[in-house]
Parts: C-alpha cells; sequence; structure tokens
C-alpha cells in the first residue's frame, strides 16, 4: 500500500537468510586471516501466485575470494510475521563455492495465501507495522568439518492507510437545486479516520466526518451506505443507520463506520501482486437525508459525502536487491 515502502519484507527476506548463514559461518575462519566469502548480488522474482500459493524465487550469486572451496550442504529457514508462521522453505541440494569463484543459489519460498487475513489483523492492531524475522540453520563444510550455524534476521515495516484515508480539504455537497433558491447545500470541512475494532472476520474503520449545515434548517441524515473496493475486488460492503440531526448554521461529527471483509483479503492480495505490487483502493460512503425547505418541500437524497481513492504501491522484491 505507498507506505508499504523499502522496508517491506514479506517475502524477499529469504535471500537474506542465505547472506547470514553463509556469512555467519565464514566470519569464524576469517581470524585466520582469510578473506570472507561474500554475498555478489541478490535478485528476486515473483515465480508464481494463484488463488491458493504464492511462490517467491531468490537468485543469489556468492564469492569466494579465499583459495579454499566450500559447501553449502543446507538451508532450513522460517518467516514468521508479528510472530505468526508465514512461509517455510529449504535448499537440500548441495551448492559448491569455488575457490576464488562465484557460485548461484537458487530459492523457493512457498506462501499459503489462506495466511493473508491472520496477518492482516495482525498488522493493524499493532499500529499498521509488522516485524518480519527469519530464522532457520545452515549447514556448511569446508576443510573437512561441517557445522550447523543458526541465523536470524528481523526487521519492521509498516503502513498507513489509516492516513490515506483522512480528508483535510473542505468541500461542498449539493443536496438539491432549486428554481429561484439557488441550491441547498453542505459541507464537510474535514473527515478524521481510525481503526477501529479488528476481528478475525473484520476490520473496522471509523471515519468521523465534520459537516456544516449553512441552512436556516435543520437536516437529518437517516442512514449510511458504503463500499471499499481494492484493485475492483470488493472487499466491503453495507448500510447502517445515523439518526445525526445537522444543526443549522451549525458543525456536526457524523461518525461513520465501514467493515472490511477480511476472508476476501487473499483474493486481494493475488490482485496486488499480478498488479505489479500495487493497489488501487477505493473507499466511497453515500448518506440519506431528508429535509424540508421551507415555502418549498420535503425531500429526500441520497448523496457522496465521502470518497478516498489512494494508489497502495510495494516493492517488496526490490527493496532486498543487492547491489
Amino acid at each position: 500500500m505507498g507506505g508499504w515502502g523499502k522496508k517491506a519484507l514479506l517475502i524477499g527476506a529469504v535471500a537474506v537468510v542465505v547472506a547470514a548463514g553463509i556469512g555467519a559461518y565464514f566470519l569464524l575462519f576469517a581470524g585466520g586471516g582469510l578473506p570472507t566469502i561474500e554475498i555478489k548480488s541478490i535478485t528476486h522474482r515473483w515465480a508464481f501466485v494463484n488463488e491458493t500459493v504464492t511462490a517467491v524465487e531468490s537468485t543469489v550469486v556468492v564469492h569466494n575470494p579465499t583459495p579454499i572451496s566450500a559447501t553449502l550442504k543446507r538451508l532450513e529457514y522460517t518467516i514468521r510475521l508479528n510472530g505468526l508462521d508465514f512461509g517455510t522453505g529449504f535448499c537440500s541440494e548441495p551448492v559448491e563455492v569455488p575457490a576464488q569463484g562465484d557460485a548461484t543459489i537458487k530459492l523457493i519460498t512457498y506462501i499459503s495465501n489462506g495466511k493473508i487475513p491472520a496477518w492482516w489483523v495482525s498488522h493493524v492492531k499493532a499500529g499498521e507495522k509488522t516485524e518480519a524475522t527469519v530464522s532457520g540453520v545452515a549447514t556448511i563444510e569446508a576443510l573437512g568439518t561441517t557445522l550447523d550455524v543458526p541465523f536470524q534476521y528481523s526487521s519492521e515495516f509498516e503502513t498507513d492507510i489509516e492516513g490515506q484515508a483522512d480528508i483535510t480539504e473542505p468541500f461542498d455537497v449539493v443536496l438539491v437545486s432549486l428554481p429561484f433558491v439557488g441550491e441547498i447545500k453542505i459541507t464537510v470541512e474535514k473527515v478524521d479516520t481510525s481503526w477501529g475494532e479488528v476481528t478475525d472476520e473484520t476490520t473496522q474503520l471509523i471515519h468521523v466526518a465534520f459537516v456544516y449545515n449553512p441552512n436556516d434548517f435543520d437536516i437529518p441524515a437517516t442512514s449510511m451506505e458504503y463500499v471499499i473496493e481494492a484493485n475492483g475486488i470488493r472487499l466491503a460492503e453495507g448500510e447502517q443507520p445515523l439518526n445525526v440531526l445537522l444543526k443549522a448554521k451549525s458543525t456536526t461529527p457524523l461518525v461513520l463506520s465501514t467493515y472490511i471483509n477480511n476472508t476476501l483479503l487473499d483474493e486481494w492480495w493475488v490482485s496486488h501482486l499480478q498488479n505489479n505490487e500495487t493497489t488501487h483502493l477505493v473507499i466511497l460512503i453515500y448518506a440519506t437525508m431528508e429535509f424540508t425547505v421551507p415555502g418549498v418541500g420535503s425531500f429526500e437524497v441520497v448523496k457522496l459525502i465521502y470518497k478516498a481513492d489512494m494508489e497502495v504501491k510495494t516493492d517488496i522484491l526490490g527493496a532486498l536487491a543487492y547491489p
């Protein structure tokens, strides 16, 4: 979502696992005066994504400047997001790292898309922050010695959907245009958005709209309807009673709640990756208002009073590319 940024570590972190495991072993031998193994480059690509599974392929080029060859016998690792197991993988094929040469290692991590909703809940509950942890064991052989080298790598990334959903610029909403009277309108001065209750099934967004009624008469807001779409996928829709009186010549806070259906987030995840890690997120709220214009008559109108239209981009794989 742009807030996801360069620190996002959902999948590509597995490449750092390789760096950590290999580097940790050879640092043990650095005391003898030998140069250490180094990572020459790391690139990633989405191998595939379908309705149930996401796969990431990481290609690591390892350079060995020493006169001694080594073998990466096995690599096992687990990726956790906010303490939740997110993906596991291993490389069991021995990889020779020639003396004063390069070796290329390809790794595949498989992720069940069904884990996306649980991660989302933890992400929102943590204030739109995620701690990504990769831990495992690398088995390396050199000079006739085999060692199991444990490793762990952690980093944090965050998003700001809550902030992007705020509206700071006032705008008018024309309720009706009348001959000889003109426009009957209200002004939405601003909208403050915050996360509400989060469960396994739903995520609540609370939008507090400050609405100014410039007219000489009160306007009852009786109900609301809302829709939330991400890349054209409908993540939320519903309606609720309001029963709020927008008093004449006054500003009234109008509390509007929307609820994301968390069970649909795995479908969103697929669209996000298929759209080059980009999500077009739209939140629409309509209010029904019933009012009487003195000397003219009564009206019932349904008007759009809130619209958040944002682009959320991530670069999960590029964030961990090296150099």
